[in-house]
């Protein structure tokens, strides 16, 4: 009989008494670039947070499109959300083809057919991040 109260009173810590676990929501968002007219393939400082730069590559903005239709600028939405910057950057690649690893320390090129990402994360240590159009592709003055 004692066995089985063991077993039963773990039971219950394990499952947490019934409570229910608390929801959390996740969201579906799109994210496109406005491109530039002749471009160069310049980097330019797009949102930077801590440690962490976001470069746009050929691009006069960054959009994100909510599961509503809303759309705001990449800018807009990394000041509105509450998440870091890191989170914010998982939330872009996660919806994106891996298509490439660097042997730099890990940078990875994450690709769809409107948008680059290229998320440094090289041995020294820079974890910026290169956005473009389809087109773009690593060079190598990225992540330096």
């Amino acid at each position: 009989m004692k066995k089985v109260l063991l077993i039963a009173g773990v039971l219950l810590l394990l499952v947490g008494c019934g409570e229910k676990e608390e929801n959390t929501t996740t969201h579906k968002y799109d994210f496109t670039v406005t491109p530039m007219d002749d471009c160069v393939a310049e980097a330019r400082e797009y949102y930077q947070e801590g440690e962490i730069t976001i470069y746009g590559v050929c691009v006069n903005d960054i959009n994100v499109t909510d599961e509503q239709g809303n759309q705001k600028s990449l800018k807009e939405h990394m000041d509105s959300d509450d998440k870091a910057i890191d989170a914010n950057i998982m939330e872009i690649t996660s919806s994106l083809q891996l298509t490439s690893v660097l042997d730099d320390g890990g940078t990875r090129i994450y690709k769809n057919d409107n948008i680059t990402v290229i998320r440094c994360g090289t041995t020294e240590g820079n974890n910026d991040v290169y956005i473009g159009n389809s087109d773009l592709n690593y060079q190598r003055n990225f992540c330096k």
